[in-house]
């Protein structure tokens, strides 16, 4: 999944000419995320939906895929699900297929599954960008107390996550971090 998840990140990079999950750029602009989604034939909104609903992904079966982002979610909450809206679109399960049908994203969809994990990494990954994890592999003398750090850096945009899914992310993001090789030294 780590492997995927990279991947989105570098094709949407090379789509947008954004600088996506990048050292100097991140976390980037909702706006720059509204530019890429349009460069990617899909129209991303902010509007009002239904109590315990982050988001709303409608295929492009009759005209272009649609993100919709709950308007009452507080502004921290809105930038996650912006991304983790995005990273389905780039991975491809917005297209208009003739059995596809809305997909409802809210927290208590199967948070678990793997392109709701690839999702959330793909958001996290601009969200918190590596050089604050450099920094914060430097200030935390222990595994544990970095792990802390991570699992406060997220619940910043999504304080409702249940802890297993919180716990989940964070390893997550950890791991992605690790495998690029830019441990410091």
């Amino acid at each position: 999944m780590r492997d995927s998840t990279r991947a989105l990140v570098g094709w949407t990079r090379g789509q947008s000419g954004l600088g996506y999950a990048d050292e100097h750029f991140s976390p980037i602009s909702d706006l720059d995320l509204e530019g890429i989604a349009r460069r990617l034939g899909c129209l991303l909104r902010v509007a009002p939906l239904q109590e315990g609903v982050q988001e709303l992904a409608l295929p492009g079966i009759v005209g272009p895929p649609t993100i919709t982002v709950n308007r009452h979610l507080p502004a921290p909450a809105r930038r996650l699900a912006l991304r983790h809206g995005l990273a389905h679109l780039v991975a491809g399960e917005l297209e208009g297929e003739y059995d596809s049908g809305p997909r409802f994203m809210s927290s208590v969809h199967d948070y678990m599954a793997l392109e709701e994990r690839r999702a959330d990494l793909f958001a996290l990954v601009d969200l918190i960008p590596d050089r604050e994890l450099e920094a914060a592999v430097r200030a935390h003398h222990s595994p544990v107390s970095a792990r802390w750090w991570m699992e406060g850096q997220i619940q910043q945009f999504a304080a409702d996550w249940p802890k297993d899914r919180l716990e989940d992310r964070a390893r997550l993001r950890w791991e992605l971090y690790f495998d690029q090789g830019t441990r410091p030294a």
